[in-house]
């Protein structure tokens, strides 16, 4: 039997929002969403850690871009993976209940990534200025 996204949402919304609770799990190192979602988006997330681990840095790129579609995303799982999952080779999200959400009693999980610690410093994206005034530079 062929295993589907989540079994009450159409394919297409499923994927969007399996893509952006896994873009808030990399960007911040925890979410908290319903468990269905949770066992979803763990599973989703090793794969992901998994091929930036073992593939080059330009196919992990590419392969996280075509899964997640933002960039600051894509290179915050690669900063991930350099400094905090040197000793891991699986079981980079982990699955935590925390109890029953209020209105329709759904039971509610916290997704942690394991070993995160949030850089100190957010990734720079160069605006358009300041590549152009070293363009400039570059040819005097």
């Amino acid at each position: 039997m062929k295993k589907r996204i989540l079994r009450t949402e159409k394919t297409t919304r499923a994927k969007a929002t399996v893509r952006e609770l896994l873009k808030s799990l990399f960007r911040y190192g925890k979410t908290v969403t319903t468990l269905a979602r949770a066992k979803v988006l763990k599973r989703n997330a090793d794969t992901l850690v998994t091929k930036g681990v073992h593939e080059s840095r330009v196919v992990a790129i590419r392969a996280l871009m075509k899964n997640l579609g933002d960039r600051t995303a894509a290179r915050e799982v690669l900063h991930y993976i350099g400094y905090a999952i040197k000793k891991r080779t699986s079981g980079f999200a982990s699955i935590e209940k925390i109890g029953f959400r209020r209105g329709d009693a759904t039971p509610v999980a916290n997704v942690t990534l394991m070993d995160f610690e949030k850089p100190a410093k957010k990734l720079k994206t160069p605006k358009k200025k300041e590549v152009i005034e070293k363009a400039k530079t570059a040819k005097k």
